[in-house]
């Protein structure tokens, strides 16, 4: 078993990056058997464009999931759901104004998911989950793209090891269905993302039949 510690997201290592230059340090952690991590609470980060020229910058401060880790690419999944009353740019009129109808309309659609099944390499050191995204009611496929970044070395003795990863991902709000106002005025034509996603991940190793 894998304990996610802060932050959720999906994600394995084992077995899938022997040919990257960290692949010996992930020698000891490979997997025979598919396991599934604790769900513990993280903060993604998000930023999204404003006017054209600015960014907003923000986090949902509660996040649950489980990632379940697997020898078989095809076998690793994640089920996530974050609270989205609990949005935070540090700005606290525009946080009542993003939890209102013209964006999540938390009265109607309290939370979102993400849930995926099976990832694939896309470079000698990214891997993607073709997952999907449930918000404001609406379900969109949003690819995940995610780096081993390493393993701890101060972890004490005993204790399990820690390995850490950094996904990102990109998506448009209207086609969420969500801010409708600002379809010229914030975003214009362009047909990129323009809400972009961070997540950091830290696994802990554990026993499978916990």
């Amino acid at each position: 078993m894998w304990q996610v510690g802060r932050c959720s997201g999906p994600l394995r290592w084992l077995n899938l990056l022997r040919s990257s230059k960290r692949a010996s340090k992930l020698r000891r952690f490979r997997l025979r058997e598919p396991i599934r991590s604790i769900p513990l609470t993280a903060s993604p980060t998000f930023s999204a464009w404003h006017h054209l020229v600015g960014r907003v910058r923000g986090r949902f401060d509660k996040v649950t999931g489980t990632i379940t880790v697997s020898p078989d690419p095809a076998a690793c999944s994640v089920d996530v759901t974050i609270d989205v009353s609990t949005i935070s740019t540090q700005i606290s009129k525009r946080d009542e104004d993003l939890r209102g109808d013209a964006y999540f309309d938390v009265k109607k659609f309290l939370t979102m998911t993400y849930q995926g099944r099976g990832i694939h390499r896309v470079s000698p050191d990214l891997w993607r989950m073709d997952g999907s995204l449930t918000m404001h009611g609406v379900t969109k496929v949003v690819p995940l793209t995610f780096k081993f970044n390493g393993t701890f070395s101060d972890t004490e003795p005993n204790e399990p090891a820690r390995v850490a990863f950094h996904g990102t991902a990109g998506l448009k709000r209207a086609a969420f269905d969500m801010g409708a106002r600002d379809n010229s005025s914030e975003v214009g034509d362009s047909t990129g993302p323009d809400v972009d996603i961070e997540i950091d991940v830290e696994a802990d190793a554990a026993s499978s039949t916990r």
